[in-house]
């Protein structure tokens, strides 16, 4: 994954799909995409609490980071771990 970047939108929302544990940066705070009982949540890290979803498309339509859903910001994420 060249510049730790997803290539698209669509490259993001599979790697969610798949139940990948995504650890990514984005305007100074680190978070961390994952999945607990068939259903993905994120959550601030090391500590914030973990906001839960239904599905994948639920949760890069309705988490917002200053007020734009996730599936708007994929491009501005320098993620550390898949």
């Amino acid at each position: 994954m060249p510049d730790n970047k997803f290539k698209d939108l669509e490259d993001f929302r599979s790697s969610v799909e798949l139940g990948l544990d995504i650890v990514f940066a984005m305007r100074g705070t680190k978070y961390n995409i994952s999945w607990n009982d068939d259903k993905p949540f994120i959550c601030t890290c090391p500590d914030g609490d973990a906001v839960v979803f239904e599905n994948a498309d639920d949760l890069l339509n309705n988490y917002r980071i200053d007020g734009t859903p996730l599936k708007e910001l994929w491009h501005e994420f320098d993620i550390y771990s898949m």
